[in-house]
Formats: C-alpha cells, sequence, structure tokens
C-alpha cells in the first residue's frame, strides 16, 4: 500500500481493535519522504526517509505519518505470520528502524515495485515467491544487525541505538 499525503496521519491500535479483529499481521513501513513515529509501550522509535521498521499488529500501537516540508510518502506491507515468521524471526521484536543502503537494497526495492506494480495481476502461486524472496532480501539485512548485538540482546534489540546509517536516498 502507497500512501501520500501533504498532511500528518496518524492510526492508533488498542487491545479493544486487537481482540475484535485478531489478524496477527506484521506490517512494514518503508519511508520514502517525511518521517513514521511508531509508539508502542516499550519503545518509540522513527523511521526516517530511507529507512524501514516493522510493526506487530497484534501488540497495541500508536503510528504518526510526519511530513516534511511538503508532504510524506510511505509504502506498507502487510505481511500474514506464515510468510512472515519464516525469514524473519530475528526481526520478531525490532524496535528499531534499519537504513535501505546496504549491499541488496537493489533487490528489496525491485522486488517491492514489482509486487506493488503487479500485484492485482499475479496469481497466489506467482505472488507467494515472489513476497518470500522480497522477505528474505530484508531478513539479510536483520542478519546483518544482529551478527553484532549480544547474544542476551538479539531477541528483542531493546536500548540499541537505530541501527544503520542514517540515508538521504529515498526508496
Amino acid at each position: 500500500i502507497r500512501m501520500v499525503s501533504n498532511s500528518s496521519i496518524s492510526y492508533r491500535r488498542e487491545w479493544r481493535h486487537i481482540r475484535n479483529n485478531k489478524t496477527g499481521l506484521r506490517v512494514i513501513w518503508f519511508v520514502r519522504r517525511g518521517t513514521v513515529q511508531l509508539v508502542r509501550s516499550r519503545n518509540t522509535y522513527t523511521i526516517r526517509a530511507g529507512e524501514w521498521g516493522i510493526i506487530d499488529s497484534g501488540v497495541p500501537f500508536h503510528a504518526k505519518a510526519l511530513s516534511d516540508a511538503d508532504q510524506f510518502d510511505v509504502l506498507f506491507a502487510l505481511v500474514p505470520p506464515h510468510l512472515y515468521l519464516s525469514p524473519l524471526s530475528l526481526a520478531a521484536n525490532l524496535d528499531t528502524p534499519l537504513a535501505l543502503d546496504y549491499a541488496n537494497r537493489e533487490s528489496v526495492v525491485r522486488l517491492l515495485d514489482l509486487l506493488i506494480d503487479l500485484g492485482n495481476e499475479l496469481s497466489a502461486n506467482t505472488a507467494e515467491p515472489l513476497v518470500g524472496a522480497f522477505l528474505e532480501s530484508l531478513a539479510d539485512r536483520v542478519r546483518d544487525v544482529t551478527e553484532w548485538v549480544p547474544a542476551r540482546q538479539r531477541h528483542a534489540l531493546d536500548g540499541a541505538e537505530p541501527i544503520g546509517e542514517r540515508s538521504g536516498q529515498n526508496l
């Protein structure tokens, strides 16, 4: 889903929403312009242009998309658990944004573009392997990050500074 706006937008998912709609999706945010602030009970972090972050829809959160001088431009992927958990199990509790300026950035961007451009035209049998490749490309970055994190912190990555280099590059 792509969201572009000239004004800030916020969304809150509370326990009552979760009880009424137990979807269990992961939302992967890709910020092209502006920022997205994700507030959860244990952490608040900001995703800037050129970064991505993950939120679990099964846990309460408040997301605020904030424009820069003119607008914000955000892509977000809604990923069901059966696709998410295998490649991105290390990111289950990821509470920090990750930069997209790494070795396989181009594969992430191209696969995302392909899924967005042709998503409605692809059969489930065609789309699922593409989604798997897309998630594996993201998992490569998560694995890069978790290699240097001490073992006791690998599961939550709590208290860490935002990982990855700040980048002015947009998606």
